[in-house]
């Protein structure tokens, strides 16, 4: 009790020195030490809620609403701002993530339920026979295939009971066994679409943009996961005796499904990567609109606009006028302003573009009705349809129902006991992105990003050029540690107050990049994660034992991903 009490009066008196510092520095905006003063506040803040995360002191549930206030408070943030701009429209921030979560969770309990998971790994025991080494990786293949889709405890659990006994029972060590679930687990979580979502709406990136980087990092993640297969399996070597696990009361039975069920994990990847690839293999001309107003003096017409390649003298295209539409191969080109329609035209302003295969393209005249004197705006917008990763998932989730249908079984029921049961499983990580939300708007907030935005600035990388790109390899691999232990470049963490700073300093998809590739350190090797502690006890297998094994390799993985990032949003521009 007195400990809540004391959150409440932190936060209260934040609250109130965060006023008095912000009216001194709206009284002599120069002073530097008021700034820094407020910038330090924020700092000691955000360690003290690492601290009291990593002691198991305050749950990560708490902590990012706390964090959100907090920050708020101390940048001056008026009590009716903060409540409205920060905490009502934070819980629905990330609405997008929070439903494809929900509905993931759903399609989990579909695949559980109906057998798909059971068999899929069944058939997989049968087809590698007792060979260990092929079982391991084709068992490794589908639950990483799996967890393309599933998620949650739950989920672990099930596929963890049948999974880990068979590669127990041919003499695998227990903590070989319990590390290569937990590399397969998040090799499949590259293609999560949940996990795809929280991007999407965080840092307003689509699925192609996703998947630019998730395809390679993902072959990246398998390598990685036959080193350790390799090189971990030589070092531990085969266990003597069969090893013992702890029976799981109620685990579920084994139902067999027809095969063309076994798609269903797989169903909701196939539309999202259909379109996102779509533009890889089928180059669709840019469409272009000349668009503009009528000139004001009656002695002009309407503009017209002359386009030609930049790379070709003489190589006019052609006059367009106003309402034209044309498409054009891929190029640079150039847009130019003419007055009159004759063999003279005077060109008065002109601006060059690229054209891209599947883009619309609008080229707007505006004039001065004084001068008429023309500008020309180039707007270019991506066309590329971006399918709902929502949508997606429903079309998962009815394959699954449709295809594992018997005779005198409701599907209906099915459906319903499926969406109560994932509802209830994924209700933690629902509280916690209604947390990251609140916490993204506090610091992407003109009050709290003006306080700490430069700070954070001057530590990571900003221009693409190679000096950032090694700026950016260097700062996140070494510091890929720091998402252990729900540290601050923890996504489900304390790195949902660094997302907002970073989103206006750094490329999207670059910060997409670093997360991802720094959360598999987080994912396979954090003794603080739920299945994490799971696995260990169900292996009875010691949780540092884990974290000890697994941490060279997802630390080199994590500079590889970083690596491809930084390739990909630094280098290539």
């Amino acid at each position: 009790m007195l400990a809540r009490l004391g959150v409440l009066a932190t936060l209260v008196v934040l609250y109130v020195v965060g006023q008095s510092l912000a009216a001194a520095h709206a009284a002599n905006p120069d002073a530097a030490a008021i700034t820094w003063t407020m910038a330090g506040l924020m700092v000691v803040t955000f360690l003290a809620l690492v601290a009291l995360m990593y002691t198991k002191v305050l749950p990560a549930l708490l902590a990012l609403p706390i964090l959100a206030v907090a920050l708020a408070s101390i940048a001056g943030m008026k009590w009716d701002v903060l409540f409205t701009k920060v905490i009502a429209d934070g819980t629905t921030r990330l609405s997008g993530a929070i439903i494809a979560a929900i509905l993931g969770a759903i399609l989990a309990q579909v695949v559980e339920k109906t057998g798909i998971a059971q068999t899929a790994i069944k058939k997989t025991a049968e087809l590698g026979g007792d060979r260990p080494i092929i079982l391991a990786v084709l068992l490794t293949l589908v639950i990483a295939l799996l967890f393309t889709t599933l998620g949650g405890l739950g989920a672990v659990i099930m596929v963890a009971t049948i999974a880990i006994p068979i590669l127990l029972s041919l003499g695998l060590r227990p903590v070989y066994v319990g590390c290569l679930f937990l590399l397969a687990l998040s090799l499949g979580g590259v293609f999560n679409l949940a996990n795809w979502q929280l991007y999407k709406d965080v840092l307003g990136l689509d699925n192609a943009a996703i998947g630019r980087f998730a395809y390679p990092f993902a072959g990246a993640m398998l390598l990685a996961t036959a080193a350790f297969m390799v090189i971990e399996g030589k070092r531990l070597g085969k266990s003597r005796f069969k090893a013992a696990v702890n029976e799981v009361e109620g685990a579920p039975q084994h139902t067999f499904v027809p095969w063309y069920a076994l798609l269903t994990p797989v169903i909701p990847l196939l539309p999202v990567l259909f379109f996102a690839l779509l533009p890889k293999v089928i180059a669709k001309p840019a469409e272009i609109t000349i668009s503009a107003p009528r000139f004001v003096a009656e002695d002009f017409r309407h503009p017209v606009v002359t386009i030609q390649p930049v790379d070709r003298e003489n190589g006019q295209i052609g006059f367009y006028s106003a309402g034209a539409q044309i498409t054009l191969p891929a190029g640079r080109y150039e847009a130019a302003h003419s007055l009159h329609m004759t063999a003279s035209s005077i060109l008065k302003d002109h601006v060059q573009f690229d054209v891209k295969p599947w883009t619309k393209i609008s080229i707007e005249v505006t004039t001065d009705p004084e001068t008429h004197k023309a500008t020309i705006n180039i707007v270019s917008t991506s066309t590329t349809y971006d399918f709902p990763i929502a949508v997606a998932l429903l079309l998962g989730i009815l394959y699954g129902a449709i295809t594992t249908w018997k005779r005198g079984q409701s599907t209906v029921q099915l459906l319903t006991k499926s969406s109560f049961d994932g509802v209830a499983a994924v209700g933690p990580a629902v509280v916690l992105m209604i947390g990251i939300g609140m916490v993204l708007l506090s610091t992407m907030s003109a009050e709290v990003s003006g306080i700490i935005g430069p700070a954070v600035g001057k530590v990571l990388p900003q221009n693409q050029t190679a000096g950032a790109f090694v700026h950016y390899v260097l700062l996140f691999g070494i510091l890929a540690p720091l998402a252990l232990y729900r540290g601050p470049l923890n996504t489900w963490g304390m790195g949902a107050g660094l997302l907002g700073l970073m989103k206006v300093i750094m490329p999207p998809g670059a910060i997409m990049g670093a997360f991802m590739s720094v959360g598999m350190v987080q994912g396979v090797c954090d003794p603080t994660n739920t299945h994490n502690v799971w696995i260990a006890n169900y292996t009875n297998t010691d949780m540092q034992e884990i974290l000890k094994r697994t941490l060279p390799y997802m630390w080199v993985l994590a500079f590889v991903g970083l690596l491809i990032a930084g390739a990909m949003f630094y280098l290539v521009k």
